[in-house]
């Protein structure tokens, strides 16, 4: 499995939506909102064989050595989503 941070550009954006459940607060058009309060939606992926496996949305706020992560700011939900069949080990 190989871990990667992508942008909402970068995205496969059918397969994520089959990975949330087609959840509106991890969708990319939702982390874009962010852009207002100069936060960046990034998405943590976990991919195996060119398919995704787990992700989460997210938002990066603040500039150079001073950054933060949230999933989903202000108290909104957010977290990690997981494909149906992935076992305890993985």
């Amino acid at each position: 499995m190989s871990f990667k941070i992508l942008s909402s550009d970068e995205l496969p954006g059918e397969e994520w939506s089959l990975l949330t459940g087609d959840s509106f607060l991890s969708s990319p058009a939702f982390a874009s909102l962010w852009e207002i309060f100069d936060g960046r939606a990034v998405f943590l992926v976990e991919e195996e064989n060119g398919a995704l496996k787990a992700g989460m949305a997210g938002v990066v706020f603040g500039r150079k050595y001073i950054r933060r992560f949230k999933s989903m700011p202000d108290g909104l939900y957010g977290g990690i989503f997981w494909a149906g069949g992935i076992s305890d080990e993985d």
